[in-house]
């Protein structure tokens, strides 16, 4: 799950097609995995199997880390959407700002050309990543969003729910310590007291959990070895399910690859049809 589950439309719909399927390939045992204990506790009250495993696990090492000698000009980056629920006008109390954005859906244009408004009026110290003209901005892909993580000092993660955020674990590999509001959908799984900071969702409140950790000047890579650490462990968990699942001839082969990650040149392993072949 990329998205957070709880009672309400999503989780009605996922259980109902869950049940679909089951029934339609009676063959096939389908496990889901959750990114928080009380996803896994709501989805297995429908008397359906599913496992704890976040699926920050997933996130690359390879593509996301600190970059030696990379000037740090931004107090802090935020790689966001431009959509309400992303809450990106918390930044506006920050000294300095960058956004990685991957744009807008039509249905946010109004929040999008808000956003657009507070950061260009708070320019240069605010900025966006991107290159941009109006509301169309040139995607960055997953290296060069790596070059942007490791010009700031500290990553954001704003949302009060979504899913486990990806953006939350590319941060830490990268080596920055991360500003969080409270929120709900998994993203705490990979947090540590040292380096993560979570704090009232105001701007003010922001700006002063940003100081704070730009202020314990934390070595990029003991945060990227501590998350390494959380991150190897889940990804043994998940190695071993495929292990319990594989009933070919090479059975017991994909816990041996745990120290040569096979999908290490991938951003993530969040699917959609159109990736599917790639990661299989």
């Amino acid at each position: 799950m990329t998205w957070i589950f709880e009672p309400g439309r999503v989780a009605e719909r996922v259980i109902r097609e869950f049940r679909i399927f089951s029934q339609q390939h009676p063959h096939i045992q389908l496990l889901i995995t959750v990114n928080e204990r009380s996803e896994l506790e709501l989805f297995q009250s429908y008397g359906l199997s599913g496992v704890l495993l976040n699926h920050n696990f997933s996130s690359s090492d390879q593509i996301y880390r600190p970059i030696q000698g990379m000037p740090r000009k931004f107090d802090a980056i935020y790689n966001a959407r431009l959509t309400p629920f992303k809450r990106i006008e918390l930044s506006a109390d920050l000294e300095s700002f960058a956004c990685i954005t991957g744009g807008y859906v039509s249905a946010d244009e109004d929040y999008a050309r808000q956003i657009v408004r507070q950061i260009e009026s708070k320019s240069p110290q605010h900025c966006f990543t991107n290159a941009y003209r109006g509301l169309d901005f040139e995607y960055l892909n997953p290296q060069e969003v790596n070059q942007a993580l490791n010009q700031a000092h500290v990553g954001l993660c704003l949302s009060e729910a979504e899913g486990a955020m990806f953006a939350s674990v590319e941060y830490l590999l990268a080596g920055l310590p991360v500003v969080s509001t409270l929120n709900r959908g998994g993203r705490n799984h990979y947090a540590h007291p040292d380096f993560w900071l979570e704090v009232p969702a105001t701007p003010q409140d922001i700006a002063l959990g940003v100081a704070t950790l730009k202020q314990r000047q934390i070595p990029p890579e003991w945060i990227r070895e501590q998350t390494l650490k959380i991150l190897r462990s889940d990804r043994a968990r998940f190695l071993k399910l495929l292990d319990e699942y594989d009933y070919s001839v090479a059975g017991g082969r994909w816990l041996k690859q745990l120290d040569e990650w096979p999908w290490a040149h991938r951003s993530n392993l969040s699917l959609s049809s159109k990736n599917w072949d790639a990661i299989a």
